[in-house]
């Protein structure tokens, strides 16, 4: 301050103007999971002086913000809106709006951003038999919310037990899915502020039976050796889980398919039938004893020399073996000649 010499005082003041490039505060998790059907909002709290202007940028490559979110007629856009503090709605969520979304805040000092990846997970699971399912439950709040599940008969379900598990990030695995399994399940996050509930109905795939991976009749042969103990290989699958059983050629019922102390008389045709509500699948194997193990052996001599011929034609080497079971052949090339203008081919192995 000083003093004039007519007498006026004058103070003097040094008037600094704060100015802050856009901040965005990152709240939550960077991936979402979102229902089909559901609505999505995100936040985007972004901070600076001058006040920045907030856009998100669309998978599809469409940026939008205040002044953008209307069509051509001057409306507001009913899929997205984006509210004053920075907030992104998109109302009905469906498969074609997965990907990125990208938050932008921006002045004149720069530029900030905030990328959060969206899968749509659909809004009634379907899941095959004996699989483990996966429900998600992705929830913000401050405090950070408690993550309770409540099953499809109202029981609430502990984090850890034979059928279920509950993980960190609040996801629920149900093991072995059964039919029994199906119906609505409840999220529930909760703090001290208050809850918020979030329902996944789960439908179990239904399926006719299988046997071995395939469907309707099908028939396979078994060579055994007697004395031998044989496992019958009849593994059925479906939803619901099929029933199995299994029959002689003489009518009998078998308790297992396993068939111990093998004889001669246990020759014949054995069935393997599985059976649900939506059909039925079977298995016929033609079951041959054996009543002692032959070694392979050649009714010709081991070595055998044939001529050789120059006119480019097939040569055809033979081998005939006998054995029980029925052997296995397979060809050594031990040397091979060449002879001028024989043309060089690939041996090719036939089984008679």
């Amino acid at each position: 301050m000083y003093q004039k010499p007519n007498g006026e005082e004058i103070e003097l003041f040094q008037l600094e103007v704060l100015m802050k490039p856009p901040k965005i505060e990152n709240i939550g998790t960077p991936q979402k999971r979102v229902t089909n059907g559901d609505n999505f909002l995100v936040d985007c709290v972004a901070s600076g002086l001058p006040d920045p202007e907030v856009s998100w940028s669309l998978p599809d490559g469409t940026v939008i913000n205040n002044a953008l979110q209307s069509d051509d007629s001057g409306t507001r856009s009913r899929r997205y809106t984006i509210f004053g503090n920075g907030t992104l709605l998109l109302q009905q969520m469906g498969e074609n709006d997965e990907g990125d979304y990208t938050c932008y805040a921006k002045n004149t000092l720069g530029e900030d951003a905030m990328k959060v990846s969206v899968e749509v997970i659909p809004n009634s699971p379907q899941i095959s038999s004996k699989d483990h399912m996966s429900l998600w439950c992705d929830a913000t709040g401050e405090p950070v919310p408690t993550i309770i599940w409540i099953s499809p008969n109202n029981e609430i379900i502990t984090s850890s037990s034979v059928k279920y598990q509950i993980l960190n990030d609040g996801t629920l695995i149900i093991k072995k899915v059964t039919l029994a399994d199906q119906g609505k399940y409840a999220c529930v996050a909760r703090n001290s502020a208050g809850d918020d509930i979030k329902n996944v109905n789960l439908q179990v795939e239904v399926r006719e039976p299988h046997i071995n991976g395939k469907r309707g009749q099908t028939a396979s042969k078994i060579l055994a050796v007697s004395y031998q103990t044989l496992l019958l290989h009849c593994t059925a699958e479906g939803m619901p889980e099929p029933q199995v059983t299994w029959t002689t050629s003489y009518g009998m019922s078998l308790p297992t398919p396993y068939v111990g102390g093998l004889r001669k008389t246990d020759e014949g045709k054995f069935l393997c039938v599985a059976k649900n509500y939506l059909g039925e699948a079977s298995l016929v194997i033609d079951l041959e004893v054996a009543s002692l193990a032959e070694k392979p052996s050649f009714p010709v001599p081991n070595i055998e020399v044939l001529p050789l011929k120059l006119d480019g034609d097939d040569i055809t080497l033979k081998c005939q073996a006998v054995g029980r079971p029925k052997p296995e052949f397979v060809w050594i090339l031990i040397v091979l000649i060449s002879a001028p203008k024989m043309r060089h081919k690939r041996p090719v192995l036939q089984t008679d």
